[in-house]
């Protein structure tokens, strides 16, 4: 027979006689003694079953007819002595495995109850839900979660009082009435939130209070989960003044929108408008050079416009970066003169520019920014300043204890219309302009202060301003800069002479010969023109590639300069000025190339100084501007 199999399957085919092999079946199940004799194989047997008397367990014995009845009584006695041993054996056998088991669960129990204070303990102290749990009607605690004491300040010792110390913190706010809460029937609750100041603190959080009426395993309890809330509510209080930020940058927005169609469309209309009067009154000299001298003014006003907004828009963006090299400090002021002072000289005002002990004069800066932001100042000091008003520009050299620092103060006065208290605190904020009888009358888009600040940030300095309304304004920017490797002293600067003076620049472009890489036929030709005018001569090549290929073709010293525009078909600007660099053409090295082009952020002047260029020169083109490039190149 298989061993651990069912001894009733081997006895379905027996041959079983006076009693049935079900009636044996049955009488095992119900642990009543039996015995039956069958016949399988052509032997006959005695089967006997004797129920031991521990849980279920019991004795089959199967013994062949001839055995038991030559030594029947042998046969139960040894019987009944082995069923007793065996019992005992598995009575013992039982023991051991209970005992193993009951220690086996034991310990399991032990370490899951171990397991769960470790995870209550990790819930007590790191989350804000305190649980509660009262008998219905006399309030006894019967769990309270131990985080109570960091939450809500009541000490562990308070417990048996907790109602007590509970109802004496401060509250405010829904506080729910506790005969409300009594009022609960079984299976309902009740949810408020208010703000509780915990016992060991000085500030209120917003708490949500859950009374649950509830039977638990046949006792009637009270569950109460007070949940602290004041993060989610600061995280709501964010998102709220976040819409409401984002409510005010679309009014911004679309204010600055309005704003801008104003200030484009004003001079446009200028340019539109005086353009249609030069068609119809072209045989009037004197008219014709009045209208264009307005459509002159109108697009330098556009152009500002264009520039103020693309200026801020790198810089809120964070593109801005600087491009820092050696430079003279002298050499900027002195640019900076020759682009204010015609300025001035146009309002018949007085322009002056003061130095005092300046020691160091070749530093390491932006020189592209620094002086943006001092155009930008002095060219508000103009703009602000009524005709025959003054306007000072001082330069002071601050002592600091680093060797290897410059530090500057550039002090800016003027005694224009000044401004009102109220607006100073508005003053670099983008798109505000103080409006007043006597600002209405001056152009502007309100960039021009918040681009400054920005950009003197970025540069590490600072700025103050000083204004009384019909008094005047002065700026103070301080600023810092590591002193160039080349070593200067006073001397250097005071080579420079100034205050600076207007250069004549009426023969500059007389006699010259230039070379004009430029994909827009409109354009080509206006520059063809202005340089006509002036005395000089060109010639124009369509892209890149015809301008390498005519100066490849041209003679030693037939070019003065050429004028390089960036975007362009077939090749661009850049990659042309690196092409002429490497040809074998004698002046390939030294010829001034400068790019001419509308890409005008700081990037673009640092990839045309990359490719070769000497100089870049922004669209639309200003003569002024040309001269000047002319003068320092040739």
């Amino acid at each position: 027979m298989d061993i651990g199999g069912n001894i009733f399957y081997h006895l379905k085919n027996a041959d079983i006689s006076g009693k049935s092999l079900d009636g044996f079946i049955k009488s095992v199940k119900n642990s009543d003694a039996e015995e039956m004799v069958f016949q399988l194989d052509e032997t006959q047997y005695c089967l006997v079953y004797v129920p031991i008397g521990f849980d279920n367990w019991g004795l089959i014995s199967m013994v062949p007819i001839s055995v038991a009845n030559s030594s029947s009584l042998a046969v139960q006695h040894r019987t009944v002595i082995m069923a007793v041993q065996i019992g005992i054996l598995l009575l013992m056998v039982a023991c051991a495995v209970l005992y193993t088991y009951y220690k086996r669960y034991v310990s399991e129990k032990n370490h899951e109850i171990a397991r769960r204070d470790i995870l209550f303990s990790i819930m007590a102290k790191n989350l804000d839900d305190v649980y509660i749990m009262l008998s219905w009607g006399d309030w006894r605690k019967l769990y309270v979660s131990r985080n109570i004491e960091r939450v809500l300040g009541i000490r562990s010792s308070e417990y048996d009082g907790l109602l007590k110390s509970f109802g004496e913190l401060e509250k405010r706010g829904g506080v729910p009435e506790w005969n409300d809460i009594v009022k609960l029937e079984k299976g309902e609750s009740a949810v408020n939130e208010y703000w509780i100041k915990p016992a060991d603190s000085s500030e209120y959080r917003l708490f949500n209070q859950a009374c649950y009426h509830m039977d638990k395993d046949g006792d009637d309890v009270l569950v109460i989960i007070l949940s602290d809330r004041t993060y989610e509510q600061q995280i709501r209080n964010h998102m709220e003044d976040a819409l409401h930020t984002a409510e005010a940058a679309n009014r911004a927005k679309s204010q600055f929108l309005s704003n801008m169609s104003h200030d484009i469309r004003t001079p446009m209309n200028a340019i539109v408008g005086f353009s249609q009067l030069i068609l119809r009154h072209y045989n009037n000299p004197d008219k014709v050079k009045n209208y264009a001298e307005k459509i002159v003014v109108s697009s330098q006003h556009l152009l500002s416009l264009i520039n103020d907004v693309l200026d801020m828009s790198k810089i809120e963006s964070g593109k801005t970066t600087l491009n820092l090299c050696d430079v003279n400090l002298a050499d900027i002021v002195k640019e900076t003169d020759n682009i204010i002072r015609p300025q001035a000289k146009k309002k018949n005002q007085t322009f002056a520019v003061k130095s005092d002990d300046i020691e160091y004069c070749c530093i390491t800066a932006d020189k592209l920014r620094l002086s943006q932001i001092l155009i930008n100042i002095l060219s508000n000091a103009v703009k602000y300043t009524g005709e025959g008003g003054n306007i000072t520009f001082e330069i002071k050299e601050i002592k600091v204890t680093n060797p290897q620092i410059a530090k500057y103060k550039f002090i800016i006065s003027d005694n224009g219309i000044g401004m009102s208290e109220e607006y100073l605190k508005e003053v670099f904020k983008p798109f505000t302009r103080e409006e007043t009888s006597l600002t209405g009358a001056v152009q502007g888009t309100g960039l021009g202060m918040a681009i400054t600040k920005n950009l003197i940030d970025l540069m590490g300095g600072t700025i103050k301003v000083f204004s009384t309304q019909g008094v005047g304004t002065t700026y103070e920017v301080t600023m810092e800069f590591r002193i160039a490797d080349i070593n200067t002293n006073k001397d250097l600067w005071n080579r420079y002479n100034l205050p600076v003076h207007e250069i004549e620049q009426d023969h500059v472009l007389a006699g010259k010969n230039f070379l004009i890489a430029e994909d827009n036929g409109i354009n080509s030709d206006m520059l063809k023109e202005l340089l006509k005018e002036q005395g000089a001569t060109c010639d124009c090549a369509r892209d890149g590639m015809a301008a390498v290929n005519i100066f490849k073709h041209s003679k030693k010293g037939q070019y003065d300069m050429i004028f390089m525009d960036v975007q362009m078909p077939n090749m661009d600007g850049y990659e042309a000025t690196r092409t002429i660099r490497k040809t074998k053409h004698p002046d390939a090295k030294d010829i001034p190339i400068v790019a001419m082009t509308a890409n005008a952020f700081a990037s673009d002047v640092r990839a045309a100084f990359e490719s070769g260029m000497d100089a870049h020169l922004a669209k639309p083109i200003d003569l002024d501007r040309i001269k000047n490039i002319v003068e320092n190149f040739t």
